[in-house]
């Protein structure tokens, strides 16, 4: 459950030199059990995505989950009320509700830019420490096991121009990250062979969850996230919008897309009569919390409005340029729209629309999903601002 670093950026051969397929080939390698892995990573995308589209990502019967989100996640200069910590337990929190409560590892990076360094202490590490300490989670850092080697005694092979490239690990930083998964890996084997686990430490895996560390911070009681083909499904209707992949095969980047004011996308979030997301999400109220996945770039982005047709209330407006930074950022943002079905006889529908209105020198907007959500903290998402760059 991973970002772009995980996703093999700028590994040489993905699938071979990555940190990931290094793991699992040695797994594979020292157990006579099945091994079935996943590489469900997302680019350009934060926990909190996570925390809403995990289906899309983990497998439900998975045993060993490793979270690497520090470099997407940004940083937020708190301790209480981090919002960066209060979201990953969330995340935590529906992995270790899934049907094997599988292990959860924080695998930790440093803040690598082509220029600079971010100092030691900038990073959500820290204090996502405590999350790993109240949940009893395992953590290793690539940010802890390096740093040193770089500035207090410089060592050949483990400097930053050796292992980095552009904010994403090379070969050599991959075969760091696997070198810490699997030593952590081989200190619980020997763990376990030398003081095996006792009949009443198996029974405690029966225990329920302990309350949010943070008070109130109960993960989504209901998600169902739509993106590519639930998504384009959704629509009904796409004058001067095209539905397209801007990225590869191997890296599809699916969405509507459109670069001309005036162009109408209208999306059928229900039906009457006819159970779905939507009415599920319509608990004991009329107005449903709604998350748009759109693209938020340094590019010449657009704006858009936002209402909602037919039988539902809704209205919003979207600015998909990034201008506020001098970095080059493209990243899926997400943002939360309140949408109210007040008459049930009628569909409810949702219409994007590309205003003439821009903030750079184009008009192009892309949407590319949809998170129907009942929980209760969908304020949970913290601003871009707190974002570093994916």
């Amino acid at each position: 459950m991973l970002c772009s670093i995980s996703y093999d950026m700028f590994a040489s051969r993905r699938g071979v030199t990555d940190w990931f397929s290094i793991f699992v080939n040695w797994l594979a390698s020292v157990t006579k059990a099945e091994v079935k892995s996943l590489n469900g990573c997302r680019p350009a995308t934060p926990s909190l995505y996570m925390v809403f589209c995990m289906e899309h990502s983990v497998d439900p019967e998975v045993d060993l989950v490793v979270i690497e989100y520090s470099l997407n996640d940004g940083f937020d200069d708190s301790i209480k009320k981090n919002r960066i910590v209060m979201d990953k337990e969330q995340l935590v929190r529906r992995l270790m509700k899934l049907q094997n409560q599988p292990a959860v590892v924080f695998l930790q990076v440093p803040h690598v830019w082509p220029k600079y360094v971010h100092p030691f202490h900038h990073t959500s590490e820290d204090v996502e420490g405590a999350l790993a300490a109240y949940y009893d989670v395992q953590t290793v850092s690539l940010r802890t096991s390096m740093f040193l080697l770089n500035l207090h005694h410089p060592t050949h092979g483990f400097l930053w121009n050796e292992t980095y490239f552009n904010r994403h690990p090379i070969d050599t930083g991959h075969k760091a990250m696997a070198d810490l998964v699997i030593h952590l890996i081989q200190e619980v084997a020997v763990g376990l062979y030398t003081w095996p686990a006792s009949e009443q430490e198996v029974s405690w895996l029966k225990m329920p969850l302990p309350p949010p560390m943070h008070d109130g911070n109960y993960e989504p009681m209901f998600a169902s996230c739509l993106v590519v083909d639930a998504f384009a499904n959704l629509c009904i209707s796409k004058e001067g919008w095209q539905w397209i992949n801007e990225g590869t095969d191997t890296k599809p980047k699916w969405g509507f897309v459109s670069t001309t004011p005036g162009s109408e996308l209208i999306l059928r979030l229900g039906t009457p009569g006819v159970s779905g997301p939507a009415t599920a999400a319509v608990v004991k109220n009329t107005t449903f919390p709604l998350l748009i996945h759109y693209l938020l770039s340094y590019a010449p982005m657009g704006q858009v409005s936002v209402d909602c047709l037919g039988g539902c209330y809704c209205q919003k407006r979207v600015n998909g340029h990034l201008s506020n930074t001098l970095m080059e950022v493209s990243v899926t943002h997400m943002v939360l729209l309140d949408v109210t079905w007040k008459d049930h006889s009628l569909p409810c529908d949702m219409r994007v629309t590309v205003l003439n209105d821009t903030t750079s020198d184009g008009h192009k907007f892309k949407v590319s999903g949809v998170v129907f959500a009942a929980t209760n903290s969908l304020a949970a998402f913290h601003a871009i601002d707190n974002w570093i760059e994916f």
